[in-house]
């Protein structure tokens, strides 16, 4: 299943085909080892700020995080979140949304400049 995600408050297209990642696997595989992605939504059973926490260990490209409350508004946005590397521990840290999130939406770097705390996306699901 693919998405398409519209930043309704400001009319821009976030993006027209990133993966939706549902199952428990799926989630937690994520966009690791990807050179390339056109992205990833996460969907989360509930509300959570533990749970809308991420990583980005094994991960090759740098990401924007756009983290959505289940109302679909932004709730906290990350910009250019680089790779941990491994031979720097400083790096070896997780994201977590600043307010609970139900939506997590991972993004090529320069992906979120379109987007806001506060701006409404719209999720369109598409096969």
């Amino acid at each position: 299943m693919k998405v398409s995600v519209k930043n309704t408050t400001s009319g821009e297209l976030l993006t027209e085909k990133s993966a939706v990642l549902k199952g428990t696997l799926s989630k937690a595989l994520g966009l690791i080892g990807k050179r390339k992605t056109d992205g990833a939504l996460f969907v989360l059973k509930r509300e959570s700020k533990i749970d809308a926490t991420i990583h980005m260990f094994l991960m090759l490209v740098p990401l924007d995080i756009i983290w959505t409350n289940k109302n679909c508004i932004v709730v906290d946005v990350r910009r250019n979140v680089k790779p941990t590397s491994f031979f720097d521990l400083r790096s070896w840290k997780c994201q977590t949304p600043k307010k609970k999130a139900k939506y997590i939406l991972e993004l090529p770097a320069g992906g979120a400049e379109k987007a806001k705390v506060g701006d409404a996306l719209h999720f369109e699901y598409s096969e």
